[in-house]
């Protein structure tokens, strides 16, 4: 389990992401506390099924949908990310 000692000097991460698909995809950065991750008898995504809209409709009139459940993001801690938004292009790193 990680720490951080009290008056340490600032750490700094970086990541690396790549998109290899050809649409831009929207990256929001969250901070959650372990403790609410820990649950393992929680569900990470809540599946439906539902109409299909896209090109392929004909062939396939349903889809799964795939909605995360998320907890509560934590307030008031000690990390900061930045940016907590940005939008990644096709192809992009």
């Amino acid at each position: 389990m990680p720490c951080i000692v009290t008056n340490s000097a600032p750490i700094t991460k970086q990541f690396k992401l790549k998109n290899t698909g050809i649409r831009a995809i929207q990256v929001d950065w969250k901070i959650f506390d372990q403790k609410d991750l820990e649950h393992g008898d929680q569900d990470t995504f809540e599946t439906s099924i539902v109409r299909n809209n896209g090109f392929d409709s004909k062939e396939n009139p349903y889809k799964f949908s795939f909605n995360v459940i998320e907890p509560e993001e934590s307030k008031n801690t000690a990390f900061e990310v930045a940016p907590k938004n940005s939008v990644l292009g096709p192809r992009e790193i």
